[in-house]
């Protein structure tokens, strides 16, 4: 969607985009413990913006890139001319702040994200009447808010959890256990867990969260241990859901036997391609070195192809092996 620019928005743009009037605008209103390790000598421009859609008539953002303390940094610039005030101001801030922080991950490919220190210039009709601070909108919840999210997050690290502990977690360890152990090649000699929680008075009576485990686990596991997993835990589960438990288990089988016939046909296919290949290389040169024959007996289908497309031009073995003779 489209946008008509004010003449404000194009006054802004335009000054924002002078390096000079950025760099003292910069030296003018950020504190100066950043300034001391801002390097305002080689800003860059930045064609991005991160502003809404919809917001982009009433705000205009400009990015700076640079470096501080001798590492990635950006800043950047937001401007709100709406007559009215938002409260909400300092979220929206925030939300730029960190896709600023995205889009430097990704267009550098690097796991550490970069300081973007903001500046909003706001021209309302009156002073700028609401905090700058995010966390104060929480309002009577705003030391919860803090608590939340200016410390590490909460982590269900299932790599460190014990499956006794789940145990104590009723419906949701169940999930938990098999999250933990749907990829585990051993997970079938490990169920005593996994039949406790079912045995909870609140899992066994939930069926459609008990089918919905029990597919997840056999969806993930090893063909040769779902008859073990299907006798040690169908008692354990209400008729209906162990009833399906075995319809799964059919369904599972004929997809691995229609699997099974297909990579036969493409394994067939490769091993047909390979035996034409030396086929023609031998009659077109009596001999072929060993060295050869392992490239052709490990090479891709793609590789098969160009070989004996190639082999109808070349005149010496290099030829069919490294081009094509013209």
């Amino acid at each position: 969607m489209s946008h008509k620019n004010t003449p404000s928005d194009a006054y802004f743009k335009s000054s924002m985009q002078q390096v000079d009037v950025a760099r003292d605008l910069f030296r003018a209103h950020l504190p100066k413990a950043l300034l001391d390790k801002l390097n305002l000598q080689n800003l860059e421009l930045r064609s991005e913006s991160f502003i809404d859609e919809d917001l982009k008539k009433h705000m205009v953002d400009v990015l700076y890139q640079t470096t501080y303390d001798e590492q990635a940094a950006y800043v950047y610039i937001l401007t709100e001319h709406q007559s009215q005030a938002q409260k909400i101001l300092p979220i929206r801030l925030f939300k730029y702040l960190l896709l600023v922080m995205d889009y430097h991950l990704k267009h550098y490919k690097t796991d550490k994200p970069p300081l973007v220190i903001p500046l909003v210039i706001y021209n309302g009709k009156a002073k700028y009447p609401y905090s700058m601070d995010w966390l104060t909108l929480f309002e009577d919840q705003e030391n919860l808010a803090r608590e939340l999210y200016t410390k590490p997050f909460q982590l269900a690290d299932l790599t460190q959890i014990e499956d006794e502990t789940l145990r104590n977690h009723a419906s949701a360890g169940l999930m938990m256990w098999c999250l933990k152990h749907a990829r585990h090649q051993k997970a079938v000699q490990n169920l005593e867990t996994l039949l406790n929680l079912l045995d909870q008075a609140e899992v066994f009576k939930n069926e459609a969260y008990l089918l919905q485990s029990i597919r997840y686990m056999m969806y993930n596991m090893n063909s040769e241990d779902t008859d073990t997993f299907i006798s040690t835990v169908k008692t354990h589960l209400p008729q209906p859901v162990a009833e399906n438990m075995m319809t799964i288990a059919e369904n599972l089988k004929q997809q691995g036997i229609q699997q099974g016939i297909q990579q036969g046909i493409q394994q067939g296919i490769q091993e047909g391609e390979v035996q034409v290949l030396l086929d023609l290389i031998e009659c077109k040169f009596d001999v072929l070195p060993d060295s050869y024959r392992m490239r052709v007996t490990k090479a891709d289908p793609q590789s098969l192809r160009t070989w004996i497309r190639n082999i109808l031009k070349a005149d010496t073995l290099d030829e069919v092996f490294m081009g094509t003779k013209h």
